[in-house]
């Protein structure tokens, strides 16, 4: 793709991480430092700013709202494409809700988020999307709230959006113009392509969605208040359970672990609910994205695996870049091909299981074996592709420290 030696380079060699012998100009090169920073500010964008999370516990701290942002940004990293169906997803419930109840978009965004909610004992309850059309009266207080009072609770409007949006575009302008000139990339631009990618999708999925809102919009009647208002609902419990000391360390050190495995398991598995809440929630699960009818299953299915292949399919294109050793430059090809591999290994399984009901004996080898061992792969295969670009900045072949010269583009009369 560009020109690079796949053979194994001494990273002492001279054309290695030594830009003056082919930038003679300051003006025609550019950094490492000024490479490393564009990077940044682009995956930044992608897996932080551009992730909509739904709306958290009215009662949570900021602590472990901040610890559940990073664990959308660390899911991000890892898979991406589980972001993007996650969007894609809701963008279905909430076309669906909108044509259905005659409501905005930004309404059907707001109740596949959690945005919504009833009083249901003494707490409030989030609407799931399947419940919408069997009360009136909530439909009409639905369409009672204005648009622009959801849009009031978001974070981010089209500006700021558009803005992180036209970072993204800037950068892969920028790589194609140095992909025309015959400039090299280095590997951390390559990844940060597949990224930017993925984050263009997102934001255009989600686009309507209210971003970082931190309580629902209640409807129907309050929720009575409860006994002691100013103190927190675990000072509370204290108080009415018992004031001891001993009651006091049980109940923290409970929270504490309690906290900690829900966290492990949430990062690791998720929560992609397509059907009922969980009874008694007081917020909609990490990934929840409402009720999805089994043609829009299937689409999301499909997106799924073009999303996957796709950005695996983007890693390819270091290929032929020079990595420091041919250690490293072989294990991005096997890990570009892993990553492109397993999701289209998953789906052919979940179409047999759909259309071919397969013999118990193989049920139990694909269990037990086969998406084990991919999933296992495919980990360890993203955790390559994260590591090795920083890696290969130790040496860098010198025409990587070129820059695009933009006045080439230009026509002119010579």
């Amino acid at each position: 793709m560009y020109g690079g030696n796949a053979s194994s380079v001494n990273a002492n060699s001279t054309s290695f991480n030594s830009p003056n012998s082919s930038c003679k100009d300051i003006d025609d090169c550019r950094t490492l430092s000024g490479m490393i920073l564009s990077c940044f500010a682009t995956l930044i964008a992608a897996t932080w700013v551009s992730v909509h999370p739904n709306i958290p516990a009215p009662h949570i701290g900021y602590l472990k709202l901040g610890l559940h942002r990073l664990k959308l940004m660390l899911l991000a990293i890892i898979t991406p494409e589980v972001i993007v169906v996650w969007a894609l997803r809701q963008r279905m419930v909430a076309h669906r809700l909108a044509t259905e109840h005659k409501i905005p978009m930004v309404h059907g965004f707001f109740i596949s988020m959690g945005g919504f909610a009833i009083v249901k004992g003494e707490k409030l309850s989030p609407i799931a999307s399947h419940h919408v059309g069997t009360d009136v009266a909530a439909v009409a207080d639905l369409v009672s709230i204005r648009d622009y009072e959801i849009f009031d609770r978001s974070k981010g409007d089209e500006v700021t959006k558009g803005l992180a949006m036209l970072q993204t575009v800037w950068f892969l302008i920028q790589c194609i113009g140095r992909g025309i000139q015959g400039l090299p990339l280095s590997e951390l631009e390559v990844v940060t392509i597949a990224f930017g990618v993925i984050n263009l999708v997102i934001y255009i999925i989600w686009w309507n969605k209210p971003l970082d809102v931190r309580y629902p919009i209640q409807i129907g009647p309050p929720p009575p208040p409860p006994p002691y208002p100013r103190l927190s609902a675990y000072m509370r419990s204290v108080l009415e359970e018992g004031d001891s000391e001993s009651i006091q360390w049980q109940k923290a050190i409970s929270t504490w672990i309690t906290y900690a495995t829900e966290a492990i398991v949430e990062m690791f598995a998720g929560q992609i609910e397509n059907e009922e809440l969980p009874r008694g929630c007081d917020r909609v699960p990490t990934l929840w994205a409402g009720r999805l009818r089994p043609r829009a299953r299937g689409i999301a299915a499909l997106f799924a695996l073009v999303t996957a292949v796709g950005f695996g399919g983007i890693h390819c294109i270091a290929w032929n870049l020079a990595f420091p050793t041919l250690v490293e430059g072989t294990l991005w090809r096997m890990a570009s091909i892993i990553v492109m591999a397993v999701p289209m290994i998953f789906f052919l399984h979940v179409l047999w299981f759909i259309n071919i009901k397969p013999p118990a004996w193989y049920e139990i080898v694909t269990f037990r074996l086969i998406i084990p061992v991919c999933s296992i792969a495919y980990t360890i295969a993203r955790m390559f592709l994260i590591v090795l670009p920083f890696t290969s900045l130790r040496a860098l072949p010198t025409d990587v420290y070129k820059d695009v010269s933009w006045a080439k583009f230009i026509p002119h009369i010579s």
